[in-house]
């Protein structure tokens, strides 16, 4: 988390203690990788992806700003959770992770056997 410069294509880190008091909304996503050569980090990123890809969130801008967050989105945590095979855990990068979402604050990635 050095400096929490910018993660992914917009998303900022979290500071470490961070921490989540209410769940707005929960997205779900599957992502597989038919060729296996990357580990789960393939498939977990195309899950991410999956998940927020065909959403809209049109009035968590409004939501965010009307509790005094001024950055909007930008001040939305992230909580992600993904679970790949038990034997792939470590091979997934929580950084590719990261990189597919374009706002928010970023909390942690949790990556845990049980996908």
């Amino acid at each position: 988390i050095a400096g929490m410069e910018a993660a992914g294509l917009g998303a900022q880190w979290a500071p470490p203690e961070t921490t989540l008091n209410e769940i707005v909304f929960v997205q779900a996503g599957m992502g597989c990788d038919q060729h296996g050569t990357a580990g789960a980090s393939k498939a977990a990123t195309r899950a991410c992806r999956q998940a927020i890809e065909f959403n809209a969130l049109p009035y968590m801008e409004t939501l965010l700003r009307d509790r005094g967050y001024e950055r909007g989105r930008g001040d939305m945590l992230l909580k992600v959770e993904i679970g790949v095979p038990e034997d792939l855990v470590d091979s997934v990068s929580v950084e590719d992770i990261r990189a597919m979402f374009p706002y928010g604050r970023m909390l942690p990635v949790e990556v845990r056997a049980g996908g």
